[in-house]
Formats: structure tokens, C-alpha cells, sequence
């Protein structure tokens, strides 16, 4: 893992990420417009290759294709947390203390 000095002082601070709504952890990875519109193409798939899939919900044990894709992120997305979050913490957390003493060296 690289140190901290091994980055450069002169790097800009990365653009303020946009301020979005509060996640209801309950909702998906897409949205629920999105969703539906995925539904309507793949019901509409079904359909033209005969098998009408209205007639109700999925029986218990077949897996969504969400399901499917949560599984086989989850341990991509924990490797790169574990890899990559302590150096970006650290980053964030000295660009922070670096903007205190600059405000502080002002009065």
C-alpha cells in the first residue's frame, strides 16, 4: 500500500460530489424508472420468443438477475474497499487538516 508521502502535494482536491437525496437502503441499485423500463423490454422479449411471463411472480428459488449480480459484486467491491478505502481516507482526512491550518494561519 503506498504511503501517504508517496503522493504528490500539488494534486487538486478531487470536485465536491453532488449532494443527492437520502437512500432508502431498501431501494435497488437502479431506479425504480429504470427498473420498469428493463421489465417492460424483457416481458416484451419473453413474449416474442413464446413464453408470456404475466402470469404471475417468479416461483420461490429461482434467483433475479439482481440477486445474481449483488452475489458476484459483493466480494469485488469488499477487495476493493479493503485495497483502495484506507488511502483515500487517509487523502481525505489530510486535505481536511491541511484546509483547518490554512483557515487557522488566517486570523
Amino acid at each position: 500500500m503506498p504511503a501517504f508521502d508517496d503522493f504528490e502535494d500539488d494534486e487538486p482536491p478531487p470536485p465536491p460530489r453532488p449532494r443527492r437525496r437520502a437512500v432508502d437502503p431498501d431501494d435497488g441499485l437502479i431506479s425504480r424508472r429504470t427498473a420498469e423500463d428493463a421489465s417492460h423490454h424483457l416481458t416484451h422479449l419473453a413474449r416474442e420468443l413464446g413464453d408470456d411471463l404475466s402470469i404471475g411472480p417468479m416461483p420461490i428459488g429461482i434467483r433475479t438477475v439482481e440477486e445474481v449480480v449483488r452475489e458476484l459484486l459483493k466480494p469485488l467491491l469488499k477487495e476493493w474497499l479493503d485495497e483502495n478505502l484506507p488511502t483515500v481516507v487517509e487523502r481525505l482526512v489530510q486535505q481536511e487538516i491541511d484546509r483547518m491550518i490554512r483557515r487557522s494561519q488566517k486570523f
